[in-house]
């Protein structure tokens, strides 16, 4: 990196890792299974390829999350403001499950999505993101 250029926080380079696990695992099911032997023991995990509206989805935003873990690696403005709406979106989502008592609310992912929301605020990181607050001049 130049001198001119922030330094990737060590925390936003764990988010794009664990980003790109996630797509991994969404990808993984519905490409590698198929064309597995049938006695490997992952045929195990064939239900997780059923073709679900859920599943459907996680496909069609594959793309864009990508796009967002490219973003974030490079320490794009637009990336920030995108990930923390999709992380808005994705706990709007989990707390409606959660209430509505009709699907199985994800914990982990929604305390891990609160983790980083806060992280994602910190100054320092807001900073390497391109963020500057104006200085307000009280007195």
């Amino acid at each position: 990196m130049s001198a001119g250029k922030p330094k990737r926080p060590f925390g936003v380079a764990v988010i794009v890792l664990l980003t790109l696990a996630i797509v991994s695992v969404t990808l993984f099911p519905l490409l590698a299974l198929p064309s597995l032997p049938s006695w490997t023991v992952l045929n195990e995990l064939e239900i997780y390829a059923a073709v679900t509206p859920f599943r459907v989805v996680n496909i069609v935003l594959v793309p864009f999350q990508l796009l967002l873990a490219f973003g974030l690696w490079y320490l794009r403005r637009w990336a920030w403001v995108l990930y923390m709406i999709q992380l808005g979106i994705s706990m709007t989502v989990s707390l409606q499950a959660h209430f509505s008592g009709h699907g199985d609310a994800d914990y982990v992912g929604m305390a891990i999505n609160v983790l980083i929301v806060f992280y994602l605020n910190q100054r320092d990181v807001q900073q390497a993101f391109g963020y500057h607050p104006q200085q307000r001049e009280d007195g």
